[in-house]
């Protein structure tokens, strides 16, 4: 097991990408403590992961409330004894909107949700890691939206964008206590999300919510499965990608 003995912590575990990391986690034998903004859905892949060996609890936790993340570190530490591996994966499905029609609010809650919840969870874990003295590995989810600008989608891509140098400035700043930081760049997901997206751009254009489900299903023989990006999620805490920090990995 290529996880086994880690102590791990998840942010956004209760569906989508968090959710198949959190199985992929456990089957490599790492504890987990998994948060989410939906309790009983955290208590649920919780229940899940534990019946792969593994011991795993699920809290509720609205991780872009400080508060309750400095509370949540300290409890997943205490639980599990140590904090070994962070994995940011909260995100918020904005709608497609351009610039000059968004309004302040949903700016706002993307930024709040994509990008300061990794921040904050990453602030406290670092904490935890540091005095603990063993190092450690941060993960988070950015996107290829962070890469390269898509119309209709400037929120959520100034969000991932600065993951990516958020991830470089921790690198640099926390390589000397052993610990990596690294983001991931998936493009296309199947999943409920891409259909999603789909579904409101094609009512944005005028378009039967219809038309938008048939493109997706056209488009999603292209795009990674939520299983492949867990895959290098998991790659990225194990002892293969210790010597590997600062980066964004593209996938899909």
């Amino acid at each position: 097991m290529k996880l086994q003995g880690r102590r791990t912590l998840f942010t956004g575990a209760a569906r989508g990408i968090g959710r198949a990391s959190a199985l992929a986690y456990a089957r490599e034998g790492s504890d987990l403590v998994l948060l989410d903004l939906n309790g009983p859905g955290a208590e649920a892949i919780a229940a899940e992961c534990a019946a792969l060996g593994v011991k795993a609890t699920g809290l509720q936790c609205d991780v872009t409330d400080e508060e309750q993340v400095e509370a949540a570190v300290k409890k997943a530490v205490a639980i599990m004894g140590g904090l070994d591996v962070l994995v940011n994966t909260a995100a918020w499905l904005d709608p497609p909107i351009p610039v000059h029609e968004m309004p302040l609010e949903v700016w706002d809650k993307a930024i709040t949700t994509d990008l300061t919840t990794v921040f904050l969870a990453s602030k406290h874990a670092l904490k935890a890691m540091i005095a603990q003295g063993t190092g450690g590995s941060v993960v988070s989810l950015s996107s290829i939206a962070g890469r390269r600008g898509r119309a209709n989608r400037a929120s959520y891509g100034a969000a991932k964008a600065a993951i990516i140098n958020l991830t470089e400035s921790m690198a640099l700043e926390v390589g000397q206590h052993g610990i990596n930081v690294n983001c991931i760049c998936p493009g296309g997901v199947v999943g409920d999300r891409a259909l999603n997206i789909a579904r409101q751009t094609a009512e944005r254009e005028g378009r039967p919510r219809e038309e938008g489900e048939a493109s997706y299903e056209a488009m999603k023989g292209r795009f990674v499965t939520e299983e492949q990006v867990a895959e290098l999620v998991v790659f990225l805490a194990t002892p293969a990608a210790s010597r590997m920090t600062g980066e964004n990995l593209g996938i899909g």
